[in-house]
C-alpha cells in the first residue's frame, strides 16, 4: 500500500509539476529570459542572512560561505529530480550573454561528479567573473544544473547580499552595483521574492522586505523565509512567533521558519540528512516553536510551497507569455521582410536584383519628390517624405524673404513724386547742356552763327540757376 502510495505521489508529480519546469528551463536555455522575463524565484536578503545556507539545505550544494559579500555574481540553480537509484550529477557555465561576450575555458560548460567538487567549480567561476571587475563584483550569472533523485523540480536565483556598508578594501560604489542588480530581479512582476530573514534579528530592520513592498505591496509574490531560530533569545520568542503567523508585517504568502547548520555542526561533517533530522528535533522538542503550524517549520514544507508557488505563477503567467512571444515573433518577420531574401551568387542574378533595387529606388524617390506617400517605408517614416520637407522649407524661405520688404506707407512715400520730378528735370537740363556745348563746339570750329551761341548761353544760365 505505502508503495502504491509513493508511485501514485510519483505519478502526480511528474504530471502536475515536471512539465511546468521543465517548459520555463528550456526557454531559459534558448535565451528567452534576455528578451522576455519568466518565472523564477530570487533568493534576497542581507549579508549573512542566511542565503546561502537556505539554497544548500534546498539542494544539496555546498554553497560558499563566509562573512561579508561572500555572493559576488547571481547564481541560478536548476535542480531536477531524477529517477530513485541514479547518480548525482551537476554542471556548472557562466550565462549565455556573458558566454557570447567572452571567450576562453573559464566560459565552457563543466561536468561536476560531486557537490564538494562543484563549491570549487562556484569559487572558479566565481573569480573569473570577477577578476576584471572594478569592484570585485558581477551582473553576469553563473548557471548550475544539478539532477539528483533527492533533489526537488525547482529553480532559484541567489544573488548577492544586501550592502550596507563598504569594508576595508572595498569601493563604495559596489554598493549601488549590488542595489541595482537586485532592483532589476525585485520590479520583474513574474519573480517571486524569497526574502530571507534572520529571526534573531528585528524585523523591522530587515532592509528586503520594505524593498519588497515598495514593488509588491499586496505581498502577492514575496515569501519570508525566517532563519537562525537556535540564536533567538530568552523571551524573544513571542515576537518571532508573531511573524511567524502572518500578524506582524504579514505577507499574503506568509512565513515558513528553518534551522540551518551551524558552524559546529559544520565543522564536525554533519551531513544533511542528519541536519534535517537535528532540525525536526528542534522544532519539536522547543517549548514555543513547537506549538506553531507545522506546515510553516522546516525545509521539507519549504520546498513543497515553493514548488507549488512556482507552479502556479507559471501556469498563471503562461497565457500572456505566449502572447508576447508571438509578438516579439511577429515582429522578427517585419524586420525579416525589411531585410528581404539573401543576396544571389550568380553573376546573372546579381545584375538582375542590382537593376531591381535600383528601380525600386528611383520610384520610391519618385514618390518621395511627387508627395504621393502611399509606400508603406514613406508612410512609417516622415523623414522620408521630400515634398512635405521641401515644401516647409520653401515657407519658410518666402516668410524670410517678406520679412525684408520695405515699408511703403511710411511718411517718406509722399515725398517721392517730387523727388521723382527734380530727377527728371535734373536729367532734361543735363542733356539740354551736353547738346548745346556739342553744338557751340561744332560751330566754333565752323564760325558757326551769333543765334547758337546766345543759346548755348541760356542753356548755361538755367543749369547754373537750377
Amino acid at each position: 500500500m505505502a508503495s502504491t502510495t509513493s508511485a501514485d505521489l510519483t505519478a502526480a508529480h511528474e504530471q502536475n509539476v515536471r512539465p511546468w519546469l521543465d517548459l520555463i528551463d528550456t526557454l531559459r536555455a534558448q535565451g528567452v529570459h534576455e528578451d522576455l522575463p519568466l518565472p523564477q524565484i530570487a533568493v534576497m536578503g542581507d549579508q549573512s542572512s542566511g542565503k546561502s545556507s537556505v539554497l544548500e539545505a534546498l539542494s544539496g550544494v555546498p554553497f560558499p560561505r563566509g562573512t561579508g559579500l561572500v555572493t559576488r555574481c547571481p547564481t541560478q540553480l536548476l535542480m531536477k529530480r531524477s529517477a530513485p537509484g541514479t547518480s548525482w550529477k551537476a554542471t556548472a557555465s557562466i550565462s549565455r550573454s556573458q558566454a557570447n561576450r567572452r571567450g576562453g575555458a573559464d566560459t565552457q560548460t563543466r561536468s561536476v561528479a560531486s557537490p564538494g567538487q562543484l563549491t570549487d567549480v562556484i569559487v572558479k567561476l566565481t573569480d573569473a567573473l570577477t577578476a576584471s571587475q572594478p569592484y570585485g563584483f558581477s551582473q553576469d550569472a553563473i548557471v548550475i544544473h544539478v539532477t539528483a533523485p533527492d533533489v526537488p523540480d525547482l529553480t532559484l536565483i541567489d544573488l548577492p547580499g544586501i550592502v550596507r556598508t563598504s569594508t576595508s578594501g572595498q569601493d563604495s560604489s559596489v554598493i549601488q552595483e549590488v542595489n541595482n542588480l537586485i532592483n532589476s530581479y525585485l520590479i520583474q512582476e513574474r519573480t517571486i521574492i524569497l526574502a530571507v530573514l534572520p529571526a534573531n534579528q528585528d524585523i523591522a530592520t530587515c532592509d528586503i522586505l520594505e524593498r519588497a513592498a515598495q514593488v509588491d505591496p499586496t505581498g502577492e509574490r514575496t515569501i519570508g523565509v525566517l532563519t537562525k531560530p537556535d540564536l533567538v533569545g530568552p523571551g524573544s520568542e513571542d515576537e518571532v512567533i508573531a511573524v511567524l503567523n502572518n500578524v506582524s508585517k504579514p505577507l499574503k504568502l506568509g512565513y515558513v521558519m528553518v534551522k540551518n547548520r551551524t558552524q559546529k555542526e559544520l565543522a564536525d561533517g554533519q551531513s544533511l540528512s542528519d541536519a534535517k533530522e537535528t532540525e525536526a528535533k528542534f522544532f519539536a522538542d522547543h517549548a514555543i516553536f513547537s506549538r506553531s503550524n507545522p506546515l510553516n517549520l522546516g525545509v521539507a514544507n519549504l520546498t513543497i510551497r515553493l514548488t507549488d508557488l512556482l507552479v502556479r505563477r507559471i501556469k498563471t503567467v503562461l497565457p500572456v507569455m505566449k502572447f508576447e512571444v508571438q509578438e516579439m515573433q511577429a515582429e522578427a518577420g517585419r524586420q525579416l521582410t525589411l531585410i528581404g531574401r539573401e543576396a544571389p551568387t550568380a553573376p546573372l542574378e546579381r545584375m538582375n536584383m542590382l537593376m531591381k533595387l535600383v528601380a525600386e529606388y528611383c520610384a520610391l524617390l519618385r514618390n518621395a519628390v511627387r508627395g504621393d506617400y502611399r509606400a508603406g517605408i514613406l508612410a512609417d517614416k516622415p523623414n522620408l517624405r521630400l515634398r512635405t520637407i521641401a515644401d516647409k522649407t520653401f515657407r519658410i524661405l518666402g516668410d524670410k524673404i517678406r520679412e525684408t520688404q520695405p515699408d511703403f506707407d511710411s511718411p517718406v512715400r509722399d515725398q517721392l513724386p517730387h523727388a521723382r520730378t527734380d530727377i527728371r528735370c535734373d536729367r532734361r537740363c543735363h542733356r539740354r547742356r551736353r547738346r548745346c556745348r556739342r553744338r557751340h563746339t561744332i560751330a566754333t570750329a565752323r564760325r558757326s552763327p551769333r543765334r547758337l551761341r546766345l543759346r548755348f548761353a541760356a542753356c548755361e544760365a538755367v543749369s547754373s540757376r537750377a
